[in-house]
């Protein structure tokens, strides 16, 4: 077989997995042991990739499986927080970021009024608004995490590489991106 074409193989069984592992109806921890497996079954299939390579994936499965069995596993443990970041864990602020950047889209150039595109926004990420709205305020007010306000920036930045979308449709695919992004809660 040609490399390319094993490539394109292997791509593909590797995009299967990751959806077979999003459609799965467990929480958000088995769906990224899954997806995990994905990628290092992927990984497997070439040769130029050492088992040294591969070894972090396997044990991240490892202790999200140890997790599972309600074994304490070293390399989820946190570290101590730094009290100078958020305390949140980083992927709600990324979304909170997002929603943000979705909200000042629709606020600022698709001339929505602040209270209807936060409104909207929450309600389509299933966050409650008047948290979206605090957000928001304390990032213009610079009281927000460090990395929650670098976060937005950056995103306001990437939202102005789609010059062929309407103000509009930007903000709706950022919120419909969120939306797609959220995984259920580990019991």
């Amino acid at each position: 077989m040609k490399p390319e074409q094993k490539l394109q193989d292997e791509f593909r069984r590797l995009i299967d997995g990751l959806r077979d592992a999003s459609e799965l109806s467990g929480d958000s921890r088995s769906i990224a042991t899954a997806s995990l497996g994905a990628v290092a079954s992927f990984l497997r299939a070439f040769e130029e990739v050492s088992p040294k390579l591969r070894a972090p994936f396997l044990a991240l499965i490892g202790a999200l499986e140890d997790a599972d069995e309600g074994i304490a596993n070293e390399l989820l443990k946190p570290k101590k927080m730094d009290l100078s970041k958020s305390r949140k864990p980083a992927t709600d602020i990324e979304h909170k970021a997002a929603l943000a950047v979705a909200v000042t889209i629709l606020k600022e150039e698709a001339g929505w009024k602040l209270n209807d595109a936060v409104k909207f926004a929450a309600k389509a990420a299933e966050i409650e608004w008047k948290s979206l709205l605090t957000f928001r305020k304390d990032i213009g007010a610079r009281r927000a995490p460090k990395d929650a306000i670098d976060r937005y920036h950056q995103m306001r930045q990437d939202a102005r590489k789609y010059p062929n979308q309407s103000p509009e449709e930007r903000g709706k695919m950022i919120i419909d991106h969120v939306r797609s992004l959220r995984l259920k809660k580990v019991d």
